[in-house]
């Protein structure tokens, strides 16, 4: 309570680096037996069976909407990350690479063969 008000950096002078990362590793063995136990799988499987049975018949926009995921944030997202990932593909000769190879294909097939004849 004494510091509560106080920075963070000043939770130093009580609570040394090494002190913070021995807590942490304990903190972090101490989950990962408890995750491993009996009664947390049954409170997961209780969990998950529940969600299941109050979600099982609406659809994803739905299910995204009760996290603020909106197709806006979806259509942003896609945007701002995989139009630097299709650029560099296109960029690279990849894009190419792949669109002759399934353009070849097609093109040589008994079925395009038949109708460009």
């Amino acid at each position: 309570q004494k510091i509560s008000q106080k920075p963070v950096t000043e939770a130093r002078r009580y609570a040394p680096a090494q002190t913070v990362a021995d807590s942490a590793v304990m903190i972090s063995d101490v989950w990962d037996h408890l995750r491993q136990t009996p009664f947390i799988q049954v409170q997961v499987e209780t969990g998950l069976a529940a969600w299941h049975s109050r979600n099982a018949d609406r659809n994803l926009i739905e299910l995204l909407s009760d996290v603020n995921v909106t197709p806006d944030t979806i259509r942003a997202e896609l945007k701002d990350g995989i139009l630097p990932i299709i650029k560099a593909a296109i960029d690279s000769g990849y894009v190419s690479i792949r669109v002759e190879a399934l353009l070849r294909d097609f093109y040589e097939s008994a079925e395009a063969q038949a109708i460009l004849a």
